[in-house]
């Protein structure tokens, strides 16, 4: 058997290729993961995990703008025939730039009225994946396939439009695909899946049956519940450090307290470096006692170039910007 393992941004690296999904493949299964790590973090994550796995990049997407508005026309028809409050809210917020992208979403956005039922959007979807068939990138992967001998496909997020010229090329040599839902509100609060796949990975029952609900083509025996694994580091004993060994790492004094501050993401939480102002501040007037020490961590899609203002106004703020982050091609 030969398994290809598609991981299209950051959080699949951290949910499939720094945690212990790798490390289970048996010996007898060839393993390949399609990625998009950067190159200086690639030698250190390759070198854990042994010389049984194969490397190989992910080909740059470049779709036209055809498919373009016909995978914003199928999200926005998933959003106004599911219709829940997430999507509403997503759908009717305001869109910004310039005038050719409002036009876009706009054009889009009607599209995805008419096309807003279960058999339309299977007809669109139909049309998506002809258009993106066309394109070079599927032809190599099929290649790539080919070469690897690859016998099923899973992708850690089934969301990113990078990952459909690979789940294409797969169909078209008869591999099996397989995705996992990345969160527990995706289902429910985001546009449609980027591909049809053939098997789906889900948390829970409760996340069983919304994907039955707002994907009702789907097959209930196609839909696997596996639990999640972004969550099993907190379990893991084998990753906790000592308070010793935490405060050399982070460079901070053992014999001051610690705030720990976890960044959110940019879209959610933009008012973060501020907060962290407000913070700092109280700290050195005195009003938090004991002048305890500060260590901010931005979410893994947080570049962190947003809190470098703070940075420079509070020099004694430790910062610790994870390693992985958003790695889309």
């Amino acid at each position: 058997m030969s398994l290809a393992v598609l991981v299209p941004d950051g959080v699949g690296v951290r949910n499939f290729v720094l945690g212990k999904f790798l490390r289970t493949v048996p010996a007898s299964t060839r393993a390949a993961v399609i990625h998009a790590i950067p190159e200086q973090l690639l030698p250190k994550i390759a070198g854990e995990l042994g010389e049984n796995i194969a490397w190989e990049r992910l080909f740059p997407y470049r779709p036209n703008p055809l498919i373009l508005t016909v995978q914003y026309s199928l999200g926005y028809a998933q959003m106004y025939w599911a219709d829940t409050r997430a999507m509403r809210l997503i759908r009717n917020a305001p869109i910004k730039g310039p005038l050719k992208g409002r036009l876009f979403h706009k054009v889009a956005k009607g599209s995805g009225r008419v096309f807003a039922s279960p058999q339309r959007m299977q007809a669109l979807e139909r049309v998506h994946c002809a258009l993106v068939r066309r394109l070079p990138e599927v032809a190599q992967y099929e290649r790539m396939f080919k070469e690897l001998k690859t016998s099923v496909l899973f992708c850690s997020h089934q969301r990113p439009a990078i990952v459909l010229p690979a789940v294409l090329a797969a169909k078209s040599l008869g591999i099996p695909t397989a995705t996992f839902i990345f969160s527990w509100d995706n289902l429910s609060s985001k546009g449609r899946i980027i591909s049809p796949f053939d098997h789906y990975l889900v948390w829970s029952e409760h996340m069983a049956a919304e994907l039955t609900r707002y994907y009702p083509h789907v097959p209930p025996e196609r839909i696997h519940v596996v639990g999640t694994p972004q969550f099993e580091p907190y379990s893991d004993p084998e990753l906790l450090w000592s308070r010793k060994e935490f405060f050399s790492r982070m460079n901070a004094d053992p014999d001051r307290p610690l705030l720990c501050y976890s960044g959110g993401d940019p879209g959610t939480c933009p008012e973060d470096p501020e907060h962290v102002r407000v913070l700092m501040e109280l700290i050195r007037s005195g009003k938090i006692r004991r002048n305890p020490q500060v260590v901010v961590r931005p979410v893994p899609v947080d570049d962190g170039k947003r809190y470098q203002r703070t940075r420079d106004l509070y020099p004694e703020l430790i910062f610790a910007q994870p390693e992985i982050g958003r790695a889309h091609v």
